[in-house]
């Protein structure tokens, strides 16, 4: 999660890099839903993602005390059992310069360009 890319404007700084226009970066609210915190841990554990790669990198010990605080909080009190998140997901889009700039008339089906 210490990546550039993954903070607000990191995905627009990206695709602008990258030589697109018209570049829109928005937040997407989703809800994670697990069945039970193995289902929850799961993806740590296959290395799934940064935060998965992160896990993947603790030595045992490291990972056995995570998992132990992780497991309290998704708890936190309650029977195992199934829980919703929130959690932020990064939409972007951005537009190949000829493509923006072409005429309409050079513009085929759906705005893509003709060749």
């Amino acid at each position: 999660m210490s990546k550039p890319v993954v903070a607000p404007g990191g995905l627009a700084r990206l695709f602008s890099a990258a030589g697109l226009a018209d570049v829109d970066e928005r937040p997407l609210l989703i809800r994670m839903e697990h069945a039970d915190f193995a289902d929850y841990w799961e993806p740590f554990l296959n290395g799934e993602g940064p935060m998965g790669a992160y896990v993947a990198g603790l030595g045992v010990a490291d990972r056995a005390r995570l998992e132990h605080h992780l497991r309290a909080a998704y708890l936190a009190g309650a029977p195992d059992g199934p829980r919703s998140f929130a959690a932020i997901a990064w939409s972007c889009r951005g537009v190949v310069p000829s493509v923006a700039s072409a005429s309409p008339a050079r513009r085929g089906p759906a705005g893509g360009a003709r060749k």
